[in-house]
């Protein structure tokens, strides 16, 4: 179990901490969807910290089943009608008329919108939050949709992206890609300073990764992923595994997700975060990549039982040479340590990109750092070259095959 308890950092994670500020540059996403923080809302006063939610198969909690599918499609202007969804419980019996509706469509602009179908039983016992999502086009889907703390029933605050055929064909299944940022982007550091949780979840998009790569039309990987962009606390808070595990649980259960294709990238912080969760959870993960990460797989007050649990996950590592934040012998000394230590399934890589520093995502994620790409970034040939589209190779990993090189 990786807990840190409130107050108290992980050797392996603090060099990662409190050293990024947000990077000044625009987003496109689509910031519609209702009120941040909703009547009737379950938030609390400081919204970052808004508890776990249980997505436990709890038998004595409702169940809630829609009418209709899960997804739609609708043109600006036509009309919606929602199809309303049906309860039952053990206890109470039918409850579809206690269900609480959350509809937030707007068919006169364009957008992703999410219907959110809540019960809760006479025990106060509540079922598992059922959505159906509405894409409303002009034509072109929306690329990116700001979802703070309080419009879901997730108690993350994240930015979405979902394919332009998300809405195409009934009940069609899309990898996952989650993405965690660096510290300059937690959302404690933006709450404490009076942001609302809106504009502090935009402050993801700031910090670099997909959502940014997106809202500059650069993103390069055939619109294959459903992209979701995490807004974490800090990782001092609680314990940020098991926080994140709730949130891959929350994408399981709201979106039509390939379970079998789950992916972690992540940042700096972020990076170190989804190689820890890769590492516990390596049943749930089907590959990741840590851009610039702090953390040491070998450090045993992590992992007290040993990190070859990391030997089932294809990891490919990217590292800046010139990295004076985090040293890229982490990345290249944790390559090293699973080939000797570990029977890895799938052989891990390492790239590291000569003479450049800590921010080294944009150029991974926008493909330009690829050899030969635009930018003429060099990789070491010491380690494994970026000559594959990450994208790419993250498609080709799932967890019923691991071996595909």
């Amino acid at each position: 179990m990786f807990v840190i308890k409130t107050g108290k950092l992980l050797t392996g994670l603090i060099v990662a901490l409190g050293m990024l500020s947000a990077a000044s540059c625009g987003t496109a996403a689509d910031t519609s969807g209702g009120d941040p923080v909703p009547a009737g809302s379950a938030i609390v006063d400081r919204w970052w910290e808004t508890a776990t939610p249980d997505f436990s198969d709890n038998p004595d909690r409702p169940v809630i089943s829609l009418n209709g599918g899960n997804v739609i499609s609708l043109n600006v202007g036509d009309v919606y009608i929602d199809e309303g969804a049906t309860a039952a419980d053990l206890q109470d019996g039918d409850l579809t008329l206690q269900i609480s509706v959350d509809n937030p469509v707007d068919t006169t602009t364009a957008s992703d919108y999410v219907v959110r179908y809540s019960v809760t039983d006479s025990s106060q016992s509540g079922a598992i939050e059922v959505v159906r999502v509405v894409r409303v086009t002009d034509g072109t889907a929306t690329r990116l949709s700001l979802r703070p703390v309080g419009t879901t029933a997730s108690h993350l605050g994240f930015i979405e992206h979902l394919p332009a055929a998300y809405t195409d064909i009934p009940g069609q299944e899309f990898p996952l890609l989650i993405f965690n940022h660096g510290s300059g982007a937690n959302a404690s550091r933006h709450g404490e300073n009076g942001a609302s949780p809106l504009a502090a979840v935009s402050q993801v998009t700031a910090n670099g990764g997909p959502a940014l790569v997106i809202s500059r039309d650069q993103w390069f990987p055939s619109d294959s992923f459903i992209v979701l962009s995490p807004q974490t606390v800090d990782l001092g808070f609680e314990d940020p595994i098991e926080r994140l595990n709730a949130f891959v649980e929350f994408a399981i259960s709201t979106y039509n997700v390939d379970t079998s294709r789950i992916y972690l990238s992540g940042w700096s912080s972020g990076a170190s975060l989804s190689l820890a969760y890769s590492l516990l959870h390596s049943d749930r993960v089907a590959a990741v990549v840590p851009i610039a990460a702090g953390l040491r797989v070998t450090d045993t007050t992590i992992f007290p039982d040993g990190f070859c649990d990391i030997e089932n996950v294809p990891l490919w590592a990217f590292h800046g040479s010139s990295d004076s934040i985090i040293p890229f012998t982490v990345s290249t000394d944790n390559h090293e340590s699973i080939i000797n230590n570990c029977l890895p399934a799938v052989t891990p890589k390492v790239t590291v990109y000569k003479f450049q520093d800590h921010f080294s995502h944009h150029g991974t994620y926008t493909l330009n750092w690829m050899e030969n790409g635009v930018s003429r970034i060099s990789g070491d040939p010491t380690y494994d070259l970026y000559d594959q589209s990450i994208f790419e190779w993250l498609l080709s990993h799932t967890l019923e095959n691991r071996s595909i090189p």
